[in-house]
C-alpha cells in the first residue's frame, strides 16, 4: 500500500470530483442547496478514511477516488432515506384501521390506490415504466451528437457539458432546444 500526504489525495481533480458529487446529491429529495458545504466535507472525510485501502497496482488514484465517492454518495442517500422513513414512525394495519366516510365505515385498504402500492414498495408503476421506455426509444432516435449530449446532460449541468465538449453554452442550449422538440414530437412533452 502506498503512503499519501494530503496534497496527493486532494489534488484539483479530486476536489472538483467531490464538489460535482456533492452537487449531484443536492438533486435528491431531502437535500437542499444549504447542504452543499456539509456534503463536500462529508465526502472528503469519507474519501480520506478510505485512502489506506488504495492499491496503485489495481488502478490510478483518480479512478479509485471516483469509485469511493460514488459509493459514499449512494451511502449518504441511503442513510438520509433511512432516517426519513423510520424516525418516530408509528405503523398501523391498513386492514384493521377503519375510516368513517359519511354513513359508512371502510378499512383504510379500500382507500389506497394502485399508485400507493407501487410507491410503498419503492417501485414504479407500469405507466412510469412505459414512459421511461418511450423516453429511451426517443433518445435512441436522436442523431448521434444529440444523443451523446442528451446522455451527458443526464448527469451533468449544461455548463459543465459545454466545458467538457469545448463548445459554448449557447450551442448547448440550442442543442437542448432541438432535443426538446424531438421529445415533444415523440409525445413526451412535460406533464
Amino acid at each position: 500500500m502506498a503512503e499519501f500526504n494530503r496534497s496527493d489525495v486532494l489534488d484539483g481533480y479530486v476536489h472538483r470530483l467531490i464538489r460535482i458529487k456533492a452537487r449531484q446529491l443536492l438533486r435528491h429529495r431531502g437535500f437542499s442547496r444549504s447542504d452543499l458545504d456539509d456534503l463536500v466535507q462529508e465526502l472528503t472525510l469519507r474519501l480520506w478514511r478510505q485512502v489506506t485501502r488504495f492499491d496503485p497496482t489495481r488502478a490510478s488514484f483518480h479512478t479509485y477516488a471516483a469509485h469511493v465517492l460514488d459509493s459514499c454518495a449512494a451511502t449518504i442517500v441511503r442513510e438520509r432515506r433511512r432516517l426519513k422513513r423510520a424516525a418516530g414512525l408509528q405503523t398501523q394495519s391498513v386492514d384493521s384501521t377503519l375510516i368513517n366516510r359519511g354513513a359508512q365505515t371502510l378499512p383504510l385498504a379500500d382507500l389506497l390506490s394502485e399508485a400507493d402500492l407501487y410507491r410503498r414498495r419503492g417501485g414504479s408503476s407500469p405507466r412510469e415504466r412505459q414512459r421511461w421506455t418511450d423516453l429511451s426509444q426517443a433518445v435512441a432516435g436522436l442523431p448521434p451528437e444529440l444523443r451523446d449530449l442528451c446522455r451527458r446532460l443526464m448527469s451533468a449541468t449544461p455548463t459543465s457539458v459545454a466545458r467538457d465538449l469545448g463548445v459554448t453554452r449557447r450551442q448547448v442550449r440550442n442543442a437542448i432546444a432541438l432535443i426538446r422538440r424531438h421529445l415533444e414530437k415523440a409525445g413526451l412533452e412535460d406533464s
